[in-house]
């Protein structure tokens, strides 16, 4: 089975030789390699171009493709998902890179799973002393595991859009392109595919290595940024909530809610987020939750900072208490 490798290019020339080196250091066949550039103005696309006529094995597929104006990441992801011919799709960042065999492990992997929609792989943090994202399982087959295992806080495991093997036509079938116009896209993409997989098979060998580089999307993006951005998030996720595990859905979200709310002062969104929150605690019969979102907003307390952070402890404190439940999902 053929595999395409996605490689988004913006902007990245002092790390683009890294990545696409990596890419052509693997060994299995047949693979493509889909290089999208974003209308990257500096000489990221030269690099590549360069570093595969001096490299490159000669059965190893390419194609270059250049976006008239600049759709971020997620329209750069698309691009690749619709020009792609491969029968598995694997998302590289252009300042990361693939650990030796990775797409190889991967597709072996595969082999013994063969109705598998995804594999995911084992990232390395290579900035962060070498972390390794440990998992222990090897295989989970059916999508009410999959989404309790997501919404239990333990979804390290699916944290990235990157470092997964993903069948095309899993992609495609279920129109699982990137929300363009975001930042935080793999955040909100990640949300919709645990709820269409059925299956995932995992590999313990590392397959990534993450680089975490000054000027990259997440270290410069500012609060405000991230604030208006979650805000167009979380209305798209409270109109999608659905079973099973309906209510670890709900309380994910609002966590995510609650993190945010103070700093938004009510703006990108978040006052009618807020309405929506409330209606579905006391809808599910979650009462205290729905009491302290109220005492929480109670104009007596705003000059109250010490009783607005009680309320809030209160809340955060029932949250864990939810997911700390034996009947969770």
């Amino acid at each position: 089975m053929k595999v395409s490798i996605i490689i988004p290019v913006y902007h990245v020339e002092e790390y683009i030789e890294r990545c696409v080196l990596s890419v052509l250091k693997q060994t299995y066949r047949p693979l493509e390699v889909v290089l999208v550039d974003d209308c990257s103005n500096d000489k990221s696309i030269e690099i590549a171009k360069r570093t595969i006529e001096e490299n490159s094995p000669t059965s190893t597929e390419f194609q270059f493709i250049k976006h008239e104006k600049n759709l971020g990441q997620s329209g750069a992801r698309n691009t690749g998902i619709r020009n792609s011919t491969g029968d598995f799709l694997y998302f590289l960042d252009s300042d990361d890179e693939l650990a030796d065999d990775a797409i190889n492990n991967m597709m072996e992997k595969q082999k013994g799973f063969p109705e598998v929609e995804i594999i995911q792989g084992t990232m390395v943090h290579a900035l962060d002393n070498g972390n390794v994202d440990v998992n222990h399982m090897s295989f989970v087959k059916d999508n009410r595991s999959i989404r309790k295992l997501f919404f239990s806080r333990n979804s390290f495991l699916l944290e990235s859009a990157c470092d997964k093997l993903i069948k095309k036509s899993f992609i495609l079938c279920n129109n699982l392109f990137f929300k363009e116009g975001i930042i935080l896209e793999d955040y909100h993409w990640l949300n919709y595919m645990v709820k269409k997989v059925n299956q995932i098979a995992f590999v313990f060998q590392p397959t990534y290595i993450r680089y975490l580089r000054e000027g990259s999307t997440m270290t410069s993006l500012t609060r405000e940024r991230e604030i208006r951005n979650i805000g167009i998030i979380l209305k798209d996720f409270v109109v999608s909530i659905d079973e099973p595990c309906y209510d670890e859905q709900l309380f994910t979200y609002y966590n995510k809610f609650l993190t945010y709310y103070g700093a938004s002062k009510g703006e990108y969104g978040f006052n009618e987020l807020y309405v929506t929150f409330r209606n579905l605690f006391f809808r599910r019969k979650f009462y205290k939750m729905g009491i302290l979102m109220i005492l929480y907003r109670k104009r007596f307390f705003y000059k109250e900072a010490n009783i607005k952070a009680r309320i809030r402890g209160y809340m955060y404190h029932n949250i864990n208490a939810f997911f700390e439940r034996k009947d969770c999902c």
